[in-house]
């Protein structure tokens, strides 16, 4: 998958309805390549395990599954064995993480035209 398939504005709108979508989406970038366990981005983040768990790949009512970093490609799923028992990492994928700066330079867009507005408004004022 490339850069250029991933829909930005179901992007942004996720992580508008979630901002502990954004914040474990932008923990698991900073650690890119490495992936992490529901633990560890637990440990990171702050969050309880259930807004984790519904970040990643949804939960009951709370965080619909399409809007999950995993559904929308951002995040990809690794299930590991060590030592015998089953492990789950999540990794941002390497298309997950270049989205990163047209994510900044959206939101830079969007201030910028606030801004703009703002001033318009105020000019009008005077």
């Amino acid at each position: 998958m490339t850069v250029e398939k991933y829909d930005i504005w179901r992007v942004t709108h996720s992580f508008k309805r979630s901002g502990v979508r954004e914040r474990v989406y932008h923990d698991l970038c900073e650690a890119y390549p490495d992936g992490k366990t529901v633990e560890e981005i637990m440990a990171s983040t702050k969050y309880d395990r259930n807004m984790v768990i519904g970040a990643l790949v949804g939960y009951k009512d709370r965080y619909r599954p399409d809007d999950a970093l995993v559904a929308l490609g951002l995040v990809t799923r690794i299930e590991l064995e060590y030592h015998g028992r089953k492990v789950t990492l999540f990794n941002a994928s390497s298309d997950g993480k270049d989205i990163r700066s047209m994510l900044r330079h959206e939101q830079n867009k969007s201030l910028r035209a606030r801004l703009k507005k703002r001033a318009d408004h105020a000019k009008k004022g005077n």
